[in-house]
């Protein structure tokens, strides 16, 4: 699988998060962080805060987006569409529902999300640190 930004091999990481394996694939070159619609799927559900995934979805795709220019990971020839949702720019995959966030794009967002009266704790993400993110930015940006 490779990076949809820099082409470089996807290194894959798989954490229980709380119970269930959740995987996420990070590009080591440029930092990116690509995660699949089923992880994306098994991450909110484990999150009783986080809107329903079918919800994100039926948002999604509610929502006016461009054809991008990068490829998603997963489907190979597919291109990631990019919508933008209270100001957060998303690359999305309307094949498998996957999500890509590029460096730094997840931790700009905290600070506009708390900024809107976001209320979001980043005290102690330890080893969860991008699931955690990724659930919070989710649930920041799809709730309200």
């Amino acid at each position: 699988m490779n990076c949809p930004d820099c082409y470089s091999i996807l290194s894959t990481k798989a954490v229980k998060y709380p119970v269930d394996a959740i995987v996420v694939h990070k590009c080591n070159v440029c930092d990116g962080i690509w995660i699949a619609g089923t992880s994306l799927k098994r991450l909110l559900t484990s999150e009783p805060s986080a809107p329903s995934y079918e919800k994100i979805v039926e948002i999604i795709n509610q929502k006016n987006h461009l054809s991008g220019t990068k490829n998603c990971p997963s489907c190979e020839n597919k291109k990631l569409h990019v919508l933008k949702i209270r100001g957060v720019e998303l690359d999305y995959c309307e094949s498998c529902n996957g999500m890509y966030f590029d460096k730094g794009e997840l931790e700009g967002v905290i600070p506009k999300l708390k900024s809107e009266g976001f209320k979001y704790d980043d005290a102690g993400m330890g080893t969860y640190w991008v699931f955690e993110v990724i659930t919070w930015v989710l649930v920041g940006i799809f709730s309200g």
